[in-house]
C-alpha cells in the first residue's frame, strides 16, 4: 500500500463508492457495446463521445464547385451543401440531444455528399431580363444570345464545369434591324455624283437614323426603352441635284392672257450623263457623271390662232402682238 497523500484518494474513492453506488449503463452505438456512467442524464451525444465518433466527420461533403467564365469574369458556382447525418433510436429518428437509457440502440449513417452545382443559364441569371425599344413608335424586343464556348444555346442548357458564358442582350442598330424582316437596311453611305468633274453630296439620297432624336451611327447599341427612327433616302433625281445647287432646268416667264395667267417656259440648260442627254426626272445612281452645260434662250412665242401671234424680248422682258386676227381679219 502506499503511504501519505498517495493512499488518500483511492481509499477516498472507495469509502465514496460504498456509501453511494456508482451505477452505468450498457448501449449499443452502430453495435459496439459502449457503457457510461450515470453521474446525470445521458444523451446520444455522450453515447457518441465515449464511442469515440466524431459526429462533425458524419456530415456529407459539398459537392464539387464549378468554375465558369460569365462574359470574360470568372464566377465560382458552388456544390450543393452535404446533408447532416441520420441518427436513429432505436429504430426512430433522433438528435444527438436526445435521452437514452439502458439497453438504447443507436445507429448514425454518414449523410449524403452534396452533388455537383445542377443549374440553368436561366436559373443562373434568375430569369434573363427583357430590353425592349421603340422603332417607328412600335414596340420590339430585343434577342438575348447566348453562347457557351462559342455556340449558341438555349436559356435551359445545364452549366457545366469551366464552361465559357457569354450573354448578349445588346444589339448595334444594325444588328436589330438585320432581325426584323420586314425593314430593309438603309444606306448611310452618302450618295455622291460628280458634276462637271467636281465631287457632289446629294442630301437627300442619303438615309439618316436617330435615337432619342439624336443622330448616330449602324453601330450605336440599343438600350433599354430607346427611341430608333429612320428617315431613308431616297432616289435623287436631276431636280435633285439642280434644286441643291440653286439651278432650274426651265426658264418660265408669267404673263397674263385674257385677264387669265399663263406660265410659258423653255429649257435652259442641258444635262448630259454619258453624252447622252437626259430630263430632269431622270434617276441619279451613285458616282454617276453628269454635265450641265447652258442652252442659249430664244424669244417665247405664244399663239392662239383664234386671236394672235405674240413673241416675248427676254431682254426686255415685253409681249409683243405681231399678227392679230379679229372677225374682220384686220
Amino acid at each position: 500500500m502506499p503511504t501519505g497523500p498517495d493512499a488518500v484518494t483511492p481509499i477516498g474513492i472507495a469509502i465514496s463508492a460504498q456509501q453511494n453506488p456508482i451505477h452505468y449503463i450498457t448501449v449499443h452505438v452502430n453495435e459496439q457495446v459502449i457503457r457510461l456512467f450515470e453521474l446525470k442524464q445521458l444523451t446520444i451525444g455522450d453515447a457518441l463521445i465515449q464511442a469515440n465518433i466524431e459526429i462533425n466527420k458524419k456530415y456529407g461533403r459539398p459537392g464539387i464547385a464549378y468554375m465558369i467564365r460569365l462574359n470574360g469574369k470568372h464566377v465560382t458556382l458552388p456544390g450543393e451543401l452535404g446533408e447532416q447525418p441520420k441518427i436513429l433510436l432505436n429504430d426512430k429518428p433522433a438528435t444527438v440531444d436526445t435521452t437514452i437509457s439502458n439497453g438504447s440502440k443507436i445507429i448514425i449513417e454518414k449523410g449524403k455528399d452534396g452533388k455537383e452545382p445542377s443549374l440553368t443559364i436561366n436559373e443562373l441569371l434568375d430569369d434573363i431580363p427583357v430590353i425592349t425599344v421603340y422603332f417607328q413608335d412600335q414596340p420590339y424586343e430585343l434577342k438575348t444570345t447566348l453562347l457557351v464556348n462559342d455556340e449558341e444555346v438555349s436559356k435551359y442548357y445545364y452549366i457545366q464545369d469551366k464552361d465559357d458564358l457569354i450573354v448578349r442582350q445588346q444589339h448595334t442598330i444594325f444588328e436589330f434591324l438585320s432581325e426584323v424582316s420586314s425593314v430593309h437596311l438603309p444606306n448611310m453611305e452618302a450618295f455622291k455624283i460628280f458634276v462637271n468633274g467636281h465631287p457632289t453630296i446629294i442630301d437627300v439620297g442619303q438615309s439618316t437614323c436617330t435615337v432619342n432624336d439624336k443622330q448616330v451611327s449602324l453601330d450605336y447599341k440599343l438600350r433599354q426603352y430607346d427611341r430608333l427612327d429612320i428617315k431613308y433616302g431616297k432616289k435623287p433625281s436631276i431636280q435633285d441635284i439642280l434644286q441643291q445647287l440653286d439651278q432650274s432646268f426651265w426658264h418660265k416667264i408669267c404673263v397674263t392672257f385674257q385677264h387669265e395667267p399663263i406660265t410659258l417656259k423653255q429649257q435652259q440648260i442641258i444635262i448630259k450623263k454619258d453624252d447622252f442627254e437626259v430630263a430632269e426626272d431622270y434617276i441619279l445612281k451613285h458616282h454617276d457623271h453628269i454635265t450641265i452645260e447652258s442652252r442659249k434662250l430664244t424669244p417665247f412665242i405664244f399663239q392662239d390662232f383664234s386671236f394672235c401671234r405674240c413673241r416675248f424680248s427676254p431682254s426686255k422682258r415685253k409681249l409683243y402682238i405681231i399678227k392679230k386676227w379679229t372677225s374682220n381679219r384686220i
